[in-house]
C-alpha cells in the first residue's frame, strides 16, 4: 500500500486471486491495507503534484533525505514514502521481529498508536512484527493528509472531509500540504487546482496558500471541502488542551490512537468538523489551565 503503483494485476490464463479466495483472515488483512492506501491518496496525490514539478520521487532511499549520514547508503530493505512515512516491509516468511534503522536526528511516530522514538545514530533495533501490520513510522516535522472513511472507490470519496497527521518535531514545528485538482484532466496546467499549505509552529496551526515554482499559474480552483480531524503527534496526553479559531472552540481528546483502529495511544485529536481547506486560517492548541 505504500508503493506509488497499487493493484492487483493478472492474465486470463492465470490462477484466480480475488481477495475473498484465500479465507477470512487474509480477506480481513487485504481488505485492511487497500482502505490504508485509499486513506493515504491525499498525502501520494500531493507527491505525486511534487514529482510533477520536480522530478523528486515518491519513495526515497533513506540517505536521500539523510544525505549526511553514511551508516545509511546501504540499507536497502527500508524506505521513505515522501519525506514523511518510514516504511520497512517485511521479506522473510515467518517473521516475528525485524531490524530496523530510524535515521537519528529525527523524531519518529509508530503509525498506529503514536508513540515516539528518538534513535541514536547508527544503532538499529529490534521490533516485533505480525501478519497484520508492518513497521511504519511518521517522521517528526511533517503534516499528513489523510482521508479516513473508508469508500469503494476515489469517486465515491470526492466530497468527503480530511484528516491532518500533524507529527512535531523536538522544536514543536511541523510542516506540510494538500494538492487537488479534477483528479482527471490536464486543466490544471492551467490553474485549476488548488494547493493549500498547513504549519503547525508554538501552538497554532496555520492555513494558507502552498508557494508554486515560478513560471507555475497561480490555482483558481474552489472548492467547499473540510477537515475532520486533526491528530497531533508530539504533544503530552497526560494534560487537556483547548483548539480554537477566533472565537470558535473544537473539542480536543488526548490519549488516542492515530489510526482509527486503535482507540488508545499518544496522540492527541482534535474534532476540527467544519474547518474549510480552501480558505486562510490559524487555529491555536493551548494547555487548559485547571480552576484555581
Amino acid at each position: 500500500m505504500y508503493y506509488p503503483f497499487f493493484r492487483g494485476h493478472a492474465h486470463l490464463e492465470t490462477q484466480r486471486r480475488e481477495p475473498w479466495l484465500f479465507g477470512e483472515d487474509t480477506t480481513r488483512r487485504i481488505r485492511e491495507a487497500i482502505r490504508g492506501r485509499y486513506a493515504l491518496l491525499p498525502y501520494i496525490y500531493t507527491l505525486f503534484r511534487h514529482t510533477n514539478q520536480t522530478g523528486i520521487p515518491l519513495m526515497r532511499p533513506l540517505w536521500f533525505e539523510f544525505p549526511d549520514d553514511t551508516t545509511l547508503f546501504a540499507t536497502e530493505e527500508e524506505f521513505l514514502l515522501g519525506p514523511a512515512i518510514w516504511v520497512k516491509p517485511v521479506l522473510q516468511a515467518g517473521a516475528s521481529q525485524v531490524s530496523v534503522t530510524l535515521p537519528a536526528g529525527a523524531v519518529w511516530y509508530e503509525a498506529l498508536a503514536g508513540k515516539a522514538i528518538m534513535p541514536k545514530a547508527g544503532r538499529p533495533m529490534n521490533t516485533a512484527v505480525h501478519m497484520d501490520a508492518i513497521p511504519v513510522f511518521y517522521r517528526g516535522g511533517h503534516i499528513i493528509p489523510r482521508r479516513d472513511r473508508p469508500r469503494r472507490s476515489t469517486a465515491a470519496m470526492v466530497n468527503d472531509p480530511f484528516t491532518l497527521v500533524i507529527a512535531l518535531n523536538k522544536s514543536g514545528y511541523a510542516v506540510g500540504d494538500l494538492y487537488l485538482d479534477d483528479g482527471r484532466s490536464f486543466a490544471f496546467a492551467e490553474g485549476q487546482y488548488m494547493h493549500r499549505r498547513f504549519t503547525f509552529q508554538n501552538g497554532v496551526l496555520t492555513c494558507d496558500v502552498m508557494p508554486q515554482p515560478t513560471g507555475t499559474p497561480p490555482g483558481t480552483l474552489t472548492s467547499k471541502l473540510q477537515l475532520e480531524r486533526i491528530i497531533i503527534l508530539g504533544l503530552p496526553t497526560n494534560k487537556s488542551y483547548t483548539a480554537t479559531v477566533g472565537s470558535k472552540s473544537f473539542s480536543v481528546l488526548s490519549g488516542l490512537g492515530v489510526d482509527v483502529r486503535i482507540s488508545q495511544g499518544d496522540a492527541v485529536v482534535i474534532n476540527a468538523a467544519g474547518l474549510p481547506i480552501g480558505s486562510d486560517w490559524q487555529l491555536r492548541v493551548s494547555e487548559e489551565v485547571a480552576a484555581a
